[in-house]
């Protein structure tokens, strides 16, 4: 019997019984009372709505995936109204009410979802998806043959996901350069994200590579610049280590060198305990991570996603939009000593949660 540990971490206010007829639940988040919980199930491939109103403090909302991570949020900032509007596939769900920072606030959270259908012809599955695929496909305007046979191949599932756009982004690279078909067709592509199921932080990490970031400007010390039609496979790969592989360290000094740590992300839970600044001036940094330790400690779990590949996709916030940046296992250290922290390692193992705030600090400097 599978165990769901993260139904079992958490109290849930009630179970929802959804339907596409919109309902009306109310609650309280208080100095006691800092999340609220509601559980639901969906049996089919729906669109989901819920909001959040009533407020007289800033509280945020978001749905989660039956392992607690987050498929989708709201966060308006004070008193404005929250709400969501996402396509979410069968299974179990839940909504998170939390406050931001000391809030308190009573709400009305209001729900509903309808059934995505699809009318299915009397021919064969297989027949059906090609020419489903090759409907959007056209609308997105795919031209080359092998990127849009890349698109195809990675679009079985319904989902283009991380490993599927690197290998896309890969593929335009044929005879050694991106041509300015493929450019474009890489354009239309991210463009039309939504289309493709292509997840959030997929489709912003590609477009720092398709449609150009001023962070391109550098990789490695080394002049780099935005793709565009014409450039060469070494461009392109340069730009997928520097946004997917989390490739482009920042520079050291001849006294510092660059280790692998190993172990877990987090361990034995988070505290602003963990916070000890190191040989730079950073406290700035580190008092808004603590700050954030102390309010919701949820908010620096669900910053990281594991890609399974020694690389960790990570979650800022800038002026209210969502940014993703990757980070490897390389830490810079001097003496045994990272550069960061005050905490002495040994070279392959670092305490877990100083691990989690080294990659953060990593990111500034990106």
């Amino acid at each position: 019997m599978t165990v769901n540990s993260f139904r079992q971490s958490i109290d849930i206010n009630s179970n929802l019984n959804i339907s596409q007829n919109p309902q009306v639940v109310t609650g309280s988040i208080g100095w006691e009372n800092l999340n609220d919980y509601y559980s639901f199930k969906l049996s089919d491939r729906s669109s989901f709505d819920i909001a959040i109103a009533g407020l007289s403090a800033n509280l945020n909302v978001q749905i989660l995936d039956s392992n607690g991570s987050i498929v989708a949020g709201s966060y308006n900032r004070r008193k404005s109204d929250e709400s969501i509007n996402v396509v979410l596939e069968a299974g179990e769900y839940y909504i998170e009410v939390y406050r931001f920072g000391r809030a308190v606030s009573d709400y009305n959270l209001k729900f509903s979802s309808n059934l995505l259908t699809e009318t299915v012809p009397s021919t064969s599955l297989s027949t059906l998806a090609n020419e489903w695929f090759d409907k959007v496909v056209d609308n997105v305007g795919i031209q080359d043959v092998g990127i849009r046979q890349t698109v195809k191949s990675s679009f079985t599932d319904g989902v283009i996901d991380r490993n599927e756009m690197i290998a896309i982004l890969r593929n335009s690279e044929d005879a050694g350069i991106t041509d300015t078909t493929e450019f474009s067709d890489l354009k239309a592509l991210i463009n039309n994200s939504v289309a493709l199921s292509i997840s959030e932080p997929v489709r912003i990490l590609a477009n720092k590579i398709i449609n150009g970031d001023t962070a391109n400007q550098k990789y490695q010390g080394n002049s780099l610049g935005n793709l565009s039609g014409g450039s060469s496979d070494i461009h392109m790969e340069n730009l997928i280590n520097k946004w997917f592989l989390g490739r482009d360290r920042p520079s050291t000094t001849d006294k510092e060198t660059y280790q692998q740590v190993s172990g877990s992300l987090f361990q034995n839970g988070i505290s602003y305990q963990d916070i000890k600044q190191g040989k730079i001036n950073d406290c700035f940094f580190l008092i808004g991570l603590a700050t954030t330790a102390i309010n919701s400690v949820k908010t620096i779990e669900n910053m990281f996603i594991d890609n399974g590949d020694n690389t960790f996709t990570v979650k800022f916030w800038r002026n209210h939009v969502a940014d993703y940046v990757t980070v490897d296992k390389y830490l810079p250290m001097m003496h045994q000593e990272t550069l960061f922290t005050q905490i002495k390692v040994g070279i392959t193992t670092i305490p877990p949660m100083n691990c989690g705030l080294h990659w953060q600090k990593k990111l500034t400097h990106n």
